[in-house]
């Protein structure tokens, strides 16, 4: 049996759309991806072109998670690199 297709967005923050290549990306709208459910947050990415990276933070629907979390329908994702300064 075929697994359930599910819908996330993933927006991206401090230049990780330039890292990976995406010349057109809109942040307002970030990307739209369709996924087999129960697909874990580092391959969701890998598969839509987007590096995966130590450094970076990600949030799912608002909270603090790591790459291995598996999405949801309806999810929201926030990859966002860590900035500093002072």
């Amino acid at each position: 049996m075929a697994k359930q297709k599910i819908g996330i967005t993933v927006k991206l923050f401090g230049g990780i759309d330039l890292d990976s290549g995406f010349s057109e990306y809109d942040p307002d709208k970030g990307l739209d991806l369709v996924a087999p459910e129960g697909i874990r947050l580092a391959k969701a990415l890998k598969t839509a072109g987007v590096k995966v990276n130590v450094d970076t933070v990600y949030f799912v629907n608002g909270a603090k998670t790591g790459p291995r979390v598996k999405l949801k329908d309806g999810d929201s994702v926030f990859c966002m690199k860590p900035l500093a300064g002072g």
